[in-house]
């Protein structure tokens, strides 16, 4: 990882292949950014039904081959390197993001400020994905607070409030739903 960051001046992070504890891979190792239509096709399902569209799958990236290094929007905090450099222009993680988004946030900064994101496929670990929070009711809201507070941090000029209100309105309904499906798990 190192090696990449010193040979690409214009790379200003890199993430690499993660999978979980089975060996399958997890998606959120090459990310896009949450745009209208890539949190529409998400918060709806789309991405799901058509996993591998570029149309369809613009969160997770799913056209791009997972066994090739790209050019990427949004890395996992889980295993992020970024030049030092970069950290200074951008100022690092934004602290008041507590778990959820910072490395989403980061992300769009990186590339706001002229570097690249890109995720490296050669290099592969092992995530347990979810391992350090319980599932309760509070990691489901400390999470969709998380996106809603991206969006409002990131598209809160005036062509962008009805984008806000979407992913808004969005967000809580696939929080309620979540909050429903947890609620029914722990009557169980």
């Amino acid at each position: 990882c190192i090696l990449f960051l010193d040979k690409k001046p214009a790379v200003g992070a890199i993430g690499v292949q993660m999978i979980d504890g089975q060996g399958r891979f997890l998606k959120e190792s090459k990310r896009g950014f949450p745009t209208l239509w890539a949190s529409f096709t998400r918060l709806f399902g789309l991405t799901g039904l058509f996993p591998h569209s570029k149309r369809f799958a613009k969160y997770y990236l799913g056209h791009l081959e997972r066994n090739a290094t790209h050019e990427v929007e949004a890395l996992s905090g889980a295993c992020l390197m970024v030049k030092k450099e970069v950290l200074d222009k951008t100022g690092g993680f934004d602290e008041r993001f507590f778990m959820y988004a910072e490395d989403i946030d980061l992300s769009f900064r990186i590339h706001q400020s002229g570097y690249k994101n890109v995720y490296l496929a050669d290099t592969t670990i092992i995530h347990f994905k979810g391992q350090s929070t319980t599932k309760d009711l509070r990691y489901v809201k400390l999470f969709y607070r998380a996106m809603i507070q991206f969006v409002e941090k990131h598209y809160s000029n005036k062509q962008s409030r009805l984008y806000i209100r979407f992913l808004k309105m969005g967000i809580r309904l696939r929080e309620f739903f979540a909050l429903g499906s947890l609620a029914l798990k722990e009557t169980r």
